[in-house]
């Protein structure tokens, strides 16, 4: 009970850390990054090189259970994993070096690919914060789990993202559709979705969409309710060679509580494949 009320401590200590609490004095991040140059805006970076302070920031992703994407130069987009541990401290190999446990990538095809890449740039984060370092891949174990080298630092930002996107898997039994102003319905698909917008591309040719364009976005799963979510379009971004508009919602009350629950269903989804995929 004591070491339960212990780790709860501490782990308020760092959300409030995390959170823009109290904290020791940090690096500067440079304006190019470990992570490639990819910083974004609406999150204040600082590089931590302390091993402590770095141990502090994966423990708590740990204890979130917080995804990893997985960037392989070379690679158009990433791919995901989660710690392959639930012991928050367990970070070292049998020989003593520090490391970190992650399971098996998703798609596959990236376990083959890290292999001979010089090194690798991960990310996460939490509700509290983001984190983004350099590593190298170490070797497989017998349990499929993959060793990854320990950051010798990362870059940490606070969470200020108001909603965090989830990729959408297109073999899940859900249909999308659109309806545009002028009443036409047309047959899309999700690309990722978050509490705040949708990205989705079209299933069939549609004509051209302006950007503030109204549109009525209709989600419909097997025996459950359809969501029905008014948006209005930002744009048009390329996505896995696939033409994608983004819409940012225009709801409230309950149709946003109906998003966030879909929302939390697909996160379940996707962290049960991978835990399928470690076993």
């Amino acid at each position: 009970m004591a070491e339960d009320s212990s780790k709860e401590q501490k782990v308020g200590m760092l959300k409030k850390f995390f959170s823009g609490g109290s904290e020791p004095t940090p690096t500067p991040a440079p304006a190019s990054s470990s992570s490639g140059g990819r910083a974004n805006d609406n999150i204040h970076r600082t590089t931590v090189k302390d091993i402590g302070q770095i141990k502090e920031i994966i423990e708590l992703a740990v204890t979130n259970q917080a995804t990893i994407n997985v960037k392989i130069p070379g690679e158009k987009t990433p791919f995901a994993t989660h710690f392959a541990t639930n012991v928050a401290a367990d970070f070292k190999t049998r020989e003593g070096q520090l490391c970190l446990l992650v399971a098996p990538l998703d798609p596959p095809i990236g376990n083959l690919r890290m292999r001979s890449a010089s090194f690798l740039y991960i990310s996460f984060f939490t509700e509290y914060f983001t984190a983004e370092a350099k590593v190298h891949f170490l070797k497989n174990l017998e349990d499929r789990s993959i060793q990854l080298s320990f950051p010798t630092e990362i870059e940490r930002g606070v969470q200020k993202r108001s909603s965090s996107r989830v990729r959408v898997d297109p073999k899940l039994n859900i249909t999308c559709t659109i309806k545009r102003p002028a009443g036409f319905t047309y047959v899309v698909k999700l690309f990722d979705i978050s509490s705040g917008g949708v990205a989705f591309y079209p299933e069939e040719t549609i004509p051209p969409m302006t950007d503030n364009t109204k549109l009525i976005l209709t989600i419909s799963r097997p025996a459950q309710k359809d969501i029905e979510l008014p948006c209005t379009t930002l744009g048009v971004m390329k996505r896995d060679d696939k033409t994608c508009f983004r819409a940012v919602f225009n709801h409230k009350g309950e149709s946003q509580k109906e998003v966030d629950n879909f929302i939390m269903t697909l996160v379940e989804k996707v962290r049960a494949k991978r835990i399928k995929l470690f076993q």
